[in-house]
């Protein structure tokens, strides 16, 4: 459906999707009004990975060099056997990776992408972010559409983009029947100062085991470790420690206290489009961690709504192209559930996959990550 392009855009969600969607309305020359459910942002969350894609996606909307200036550059991705400890594959990500895909891998705390999106934001008068702002209640009509906060206040706009997260409450009242889906892994996040004599511990380092797999790597200025640890079929954090070899059980006795978290994903939808409000980011299609591609794609939508914004100009602008992007993310989400199932094969599958990842050349391997690292 079309709008003419007259009163600002709303957002409801001032997390990473929301303030990326406030950029891509500042950078084609919208005024941008954001909803934040909480009164203050916290530094909460855990580390994540920054592709190619989700390097050229914060470019196009403008906040690639706030991103870059918190952001670790590892040297390399490696690919170990949990239980041996063997190094399965090491993959570099300068020189050829780079110029392969156009852009650089980062990582970060999700902490610090926020806060650098939110310092971007606040480069541009025309966006307006309130924290402590739930929205309660949403009309429209033929002139736009309009919010009513829990506070009784009203604000009206040309659109709301819905990126309230994967437990999204505009999406389950709007789209009954949504509610995210448990998808049977708990996943164990834990950030911990960084151990002197760590081994590759500047890189991002994927260690796979019986059942589970282990993904750790540094973030922030101050190099701290962040480490998920996933547990596929159901184990307890002792158990699987008891199962890997002792250079990565040194690491998960390390680790402290663990943030257990739901590996959750929305399931498919026809449209993330209905009437005026569009769905961006997790609330359109969260899915499991596995491919590292959850933020990047919310940027990438992000991207693709700053496009949709500049191309129209003065004229309507047609939201619903954002469905342009589900076979996209429909693909993403595929392959981040087969990763799962990869890095915690057992037996001959996971003795399979070693050989594989370990003989297969370099221009290969690279070439099968193509489709999702040179767009964005």
């Amino acid at each position: 459906m079309a709008f003419v392009k007259q009163l600002p855009i709303l957002v409801a969600g001032g997390g990473i999707a929301g303030v990326a969607a406030a950029l891509a309305a500042a950078v084609s020359g919208r005024e941008a009004l954001v909803f934040e459910r909480a009164g203050a942002f916290e530094e909460v969350g855990a580390g994540l990975q920054i592709g190619p894609n989700a390097v050229k996606a914060l470019q196009r909307i403008g906040a690639w060099s706030e991103v870059a200036a918190i952001a670790t550059a590892p040297p390399a991705i490696i690919l170990r056997d949990a239980m041996s400890g063997r190094t399965v594959r090491r993959v570099q990500l300068a020189g050829a990776f780079e110029a392969m895909f156009g852009a650089p891998y980062r990582v970060a705390h999700r902490a610090h992408l926020h806060g650098a999106l939110l310092a971007a934001a606040a480069e541009h008068p025309s966006i307006t972010i309130r924290g402590g702002s739930a929205v309660q209640d949403i009309s429209e009509d033929v002139d736009g559409v309009s919010l009513t906060l829990q506070d009784g206040t009203s604000h009206s706009g040309d659109v709301l983009i819905a990126a309230d997260g994967m437990r999204s409450g505009i999406r389950q009242k709007l789209w009954p029947g949504s509610a995210s889906v448990f998808a049977g892994q708990i996943i164990y996040r834990a950030l911990t100062d960084m151990p002197a004599t760590l081994a590759d511990g500047d890189c991002v380092n994927l260690w796979m085991g019986r059942g589970f797999h282990c993904v750790h790597y540094p973030v922030g200025k101050e190099h701290r470790l962040n480490i998920v640890l996933v547990a596929h079929d159901g184990q307890l954090t002792d158990e699987i420690i008891e199962q890997c070899c002792a250079g990565l059980q040194d690491i998960l006795a390390g680790a402290g206290k663990w943030l257990p978290w739901e590996a959750r994903h929305v399931p498919p939808l026809s449209s993330w489009v209905k009437g005026r409000v569009a769905l961006l980011g997790d609330s359109a299609h969260g899915t499991v961690p596995y491919f590292a591609q959850g933020s990047a794609m919310a940027l990438e939508d992000a991207a693709l709504l700053a496009d949709l914004l500049r191309d129209a100009g003065t004229l309507p602008v047609n939201f619903a192209h954002l469905n342009k992007r589900m076979p996209r993310v429909a693909t993403v989400h595929q392959a981040s559930v087969r990763q799962g199932q990869i890095y915690s094969a057992k037996g001959p599958m996971a003795a399979a996959r070693n050989l594989v990842l370990r003989m297969m050349p370099d221009q290969q391997f690279l070439s099968r990550l193509a489709w999702i690292y040179k767009n964005g």
